[in-house]
């Protein structure tokens, strides 16, 4: 018997999407272990497997199986042979509100070695990139930022930009930063910003709006509780009664200006 504490850490809450669909999940075709999920369809199959194994009633039966290994549940679909490959999202599978989805514990054979690397074909990889940027346009409000993705999107962008540099200074410097990057798909990521320099900017604006909001939060609790703490604690009927007061202000204002 395995204590599955330490393999299935717990899943941080999460509100409810928009997009957000209903799903059902059983494991090993076990009647008593229906359940029914709420999945962000851009979430991976490997997040699907934290949410199941969260779910109290599985989490029982994981407690069971002697040298329980998480390494060995996969996950089906009706009308597919193989397992669902972990690292892609479920919109990949046309995954739809009310599906049902099977798990299953492999008890012997089936699986890779744990760190046995996983050839990727170009057709899946582009698969979940695009499925992803496709994801992340629908998040984007501003005009303007969702205008820059259809250009960076683009194959020929990194050509294209290299081609129109004429500092060489800056050229030399792109390349100093690609020849220190010793993975093919790590490039991307590095060059970046040399490419994008935009990019830089969003980040540090990024940040400081997440210090300003941060210290608008701080500040906000301080003059609260400056106002509404005790050395008991917090004493809020105050607070509550204002919303009174203020209702009868605002009903008796309207009163008159009637009259």
């Amino acid at each position: 018997m395995v204590n599955i504490a330490t393999r299935v850490p717990p899943l941080v809450n999460r509100g409810v999407l928009p997009h957000e669909v209903q799903i059902f999940t059983t494991f090993n075709g076990a009647a008593p272990h229906w359940q029914t999920l709420m999945v962000d369809l851009a979430m991976t199959v490997a997040d699907l497997k934290m949410l199941f194994m969260n779910d109290p009633a599985v989490r029982r039966v994981l407690y069971n199986i002697e040298g329980f290994n998480p390494d060995k549940i996969q996950f089906y679909i009706s009308g597919r042979v193989l397992a669902l490959e972990e690292h892609l999202p479920l919109l990949i599978y046309n995954v739809a509100a009310n599906d049902t989805i099977r798990a299953r514990y492999l008890l012997v054979g089936g699986m890779a070695k744990k760190g046995t690397k996983k050839t990727i074909c170009k057709m899946e990889r582009l698969a979940v990139m695009r499925a992803r940027v496709t994801h992340q346009s629908t998040l984007v409000q501003e005009p303007a930022n969702m205008a820059m993705l259809n250009p960076l999107a683009s194959p020929e962008f990194s050509t294209q930009t290299i081609g129109h540099m004429n500092d060489l200074q800056v050229v030399m410097q792109l390349k100093t930063v690609a020849d220190n990057v010793t993975r093919g798909d790590k490039l991307a990521k590095a060059i970046m910003p040399n490419l994008f320099p935009q990019i830089t900017i969003m980040k540090q604006q990024r940040d400081e709006l997440e210090r300003s909001i941060k210290g608008a939060e701080q500040a906000f609790e301080l003059g609260f509780s400056e106002k509404y703490c005790t050395d008991a604690g917090f004493e809020v009927a105050p607070f509550y009664d204002l919303f009174e007061d203020r209702i009868n202000a605002l009903q008796i204002h309207g009163s008159q200006q009637a009259a």
